[in-house]
């Protein structure tokens, strides 16, 4: 890949409004960077609270440049984010670990675009059914109730097994203290819901209530079930 195209294709992904990391812009990147190391970077500062995400006033710091030597090719980052992180992730230069190989690119689209899943398996009840579906960024699998058939024509019963599907999954539950710890992401309306987009410690995106408690850099939240609220552009009748 030549230099320009890298820079284009960096540039394009990695927007003001589908920020993992509040890395808002990458500008340049230098012949021959190895990508996968900045995802793993990236995914390393996520899963170790490195970034915050949302976190206010975080926009307006000023572009911190980040230069290094390794094999004697000069490599230059610009990044618009948190100093601090800048200098734990690459003054200390931690050893980034093999488990997180999460992709910078497929997550930064996966935020703008939505969550690729691949259906695993339906399994039906008299009024609901359960939908098995596998995570294609972060390879988790879940288990999520499809209640869109009780009410409306209008439905996610048109999935199929073994196909891909852009899906929004709704945490059913409420905002405690000794919840899952969650990170805040942004504001979202699916249909005319609103609600709240977060992260979990291994890169899953889910949805829940927006409130007065869910403000702030990290949430705790405390959930019973996973609820299917959107497949491709057809949304949970509830929601509409």
């Amino acid at each position: 890949m030549k230099k320009e195209d890298l820079i284009e294709l960096l540039s394009s992904i990695i927007e003001e409004d589908a920020v993992i990391s509040r890395i808002y812009n990458l500008f340049h990147v230098y012949y021959k960077y190895e990508i996968k190391l900045l995802d793993e970077i990236v995914k390393y500062g996520i899963q170790n609270g490195f970034f915050d995400v949302e976190a206010p006033g975080d926009s307006d710091k000023l572009f911190t440049e980040i230069k290094w030597s390794q094999n004697n090719i000069s490599q230059e980052i610009i990044l618009n984010g948190h100093e601090e992180v800048i200098k734990m992730v690459f003054a200390k230069k931690p050893k980034i670990p093999k488990l997180f190989t999460c992709f910078l690119r497929n997550n930064c689209l996966a935020l703008q675009k939505g969550i690729m899943y691949k259906l695993i398996s339906i399994n039906n009840f008299e009024y609901t059914r359960l939908v098995k579906l596998k995570n294609l960024n972060t390879a988790n699998v879940e288990t999520c109730f499809d209640d869109s058939a009780i009410t409306s024509s209008e439905n996610f019963e048109f999935m199929k097994i073994n196909e891909k599907y852009n899906c929004k999954i709704y945490l059913f539950g409420y905002f405690d203290e000794d919840g899952v710890q969650l990170k805040y992401l942004k504001r979202v309306k699916v249909g005319s819901k609103n609600l709240i987009e977060v992260l979990d410690v291994l890169g899953n995106v889910y949805y829940v209530d927006d409130t007065q408690d869910s403000y702030g850099a990290k949430v705790s939240y405390r959930f019973s079930r996973m609820d299917l609220i959107q497949v491709d552009n057809c949304i949970y009748p509830d929601f509409r």
